[in-house]
């Protein structure tokens, strides 16, 4: 049979299922439920994460670390959306017309949100598989047809912590090397449709970048 036949199987194939992969026109990493798809966008500017902010013995802000400086380490949040957009036709599975007619366009409860980093250059240490993937605390709601900002913890006070003194002479706190590592933070958001207990994943596209240094405490 000729490769033209085939090719043109192929190309009808496409055009008869507009809601396949073959047409889809929504975008990767697109959570599709029974009765909205949703969407995540990252903040889009780089995290600069300051592993430490030092004060003296008297609590004043200290010019470097020292013997006697004092580390205080607190997280630092990323603000993620996540968009919900209803089908103009319900998507329940079912054949019948009067049932996707009927279905009431739901909100969503995001239930996981999950971080994963990885080094962004050779320079930046790889990091523990506790850290590499981390499964954060949910639970907003996101209303049907609304934008919603979700803060997502990028770089929590453990990991702080092991960068800062985990890793020996290679760790950032007090090193006159001034080390910057960076990593790529994919996240995404696994949510319960709540009119239909269908669940599906939401991830932002590309990354996040997330620069840990010692920075000049100002």
């Amino acid at each position: 049979m000729p490769k033209r036949f085939f090719a043109s199987l192929i190309c009808g194939a496409c055009a008869i299922a507009a809601f396949t992969s073959c047409g889809s026109e929504k975008a990767g990493g697109t959570g599709e439920f029974a009765t909205v798809f949703a969407t995540a966008n990252s903040p889009g500017a780089d995290v600069n994460s300051d592993v430490a902010t030092w004060v003296d013995s008297t609590g004043a802000k200290a010019t470097a670390c020292g013997a006697s400086s004092i580390a205080t380490v607190t997280p630092d949040t990323a603000t993620y959306t996540v968009t919900s957009t209803a089908y103009s036709v319900a998507n329940t599975g079912s054949s019948s017309s009067s049932t996707s007619s009927t279905t009431t366009t739901s909100d969503l409860i995001i239930d996981k949100i999950t971080l994963i980093l990885t080094p962004a250059n050779t320079t930046s240490p790889a990091l523990p598989a506790i850290y590499q993937t981390q499964y954060l605390t949910a639970g907003q709601r996101v209303a049907a047809g609304s934008t919603v900002n979700i803060p997502v913890v990028i770089a929590s006070n453990q990991l702080k912590t092991y960068l800062g003194t985990g890793l020996g002479s290679a760790s950032i706190d007090c090193n006159p090397a001034s080390p910057t590592y960076t990593y790529r933070a994919t996240v995404s958001f696994e949510a319960l449709e709540v009119n239909t207990n269908r669940v599906a994943t939401i991830t932002a596209p590309g990354f996040l970048l997330v620069n840990f240094a010692d920075y000049i405490d100002k």
